[in-house]
Parts: structure tokens; sequence; C-alpha cells
């Protein structure tokens, strides 16, 4: 269904750590999917001034009311359709730097000390 939606020229939003984590590591589904159907990566990452942290394994930020949010988009990742194992590996992992990187950028600018990778 995703891949129908993106080569038809829709959005479509994941979590690109999975549904079980770890947190911030990047798993490689996401990347088979833009080399599947040539729609780039956008990686991005928000946070907030205050809220909870969940006691989720990934330890999701619940922005409360009247926190100052912030958004953070790094640079699209293009993954070549043709990629063989180890151009998906480098893409991915080129992914969750930008990730952690989007994710350090948003805390820094609310003035939340960042998580930090498990």
């Amino acid at each position: 269904a995703m891949a129908e939606a993106l080569e038809a020229g829709g959005i479509v939003g994941v979590t690109p750590d999975g549904p079980r984590g770890p947190r911030e590591r990047a798993k490689i589904g996401i990347v088979r999917l833009a080399a599947l159907t040539g729609a780039p990566i956008l990686p991005g990452s928000y946070s907030a001034s205050w809220g909870p942290r969940l006691k989720t394994w990934d330890r999701f930020l619940l922005a409360a009311p009247f926190s100052r949010l912030a958004f953070a988009a790094r640079p699209a990742i293009h993954v070549e359709r043709n990629a063989d194992a180890a151009a998906l590996e480098r893409a991915r992992a080129h992914l969750e730097a930008e990730l952690i990187e989007a994710g350090r950028i948003a805390d820094a600018a609310v003035g939340r000390p960042p998580l930090g990778v498990e």
C-alpha cells in the first residue's frame, strides 16, 4: 500500500526505527521502499521545550500544552532503484545519522538536553 501511494505521487510518513526499536536505529525497510519506488527519504525529528517522555521503548516525547516546538529536517536521501545490499546498508546508516542529527538540532532549538542513542 505504501509503495502504491508513493508511486502515485503520494506522501508517506514512517517511524524508521520500527515498532520495537531499538530507539534511533533505522531499519532497512524504509530504504528498500525508497529503492523500490524512487521516492526520496526526508529525515526529520521534532522536540518540545517541555513534556514527559513516555516509559516506552522509544521514550516518546509528548509535547505539553504551550511548549515551544521545533522540527528539524535534513537533506533528502536518494536511493538508486538498482541498489545492491551494500548500497542499501550505506543508505540506512546515512539515514540513521541524519535522524540523530535532526533530533540533536531540534532538541538544541528548544533548550532540551539530548536523550542519547541506545
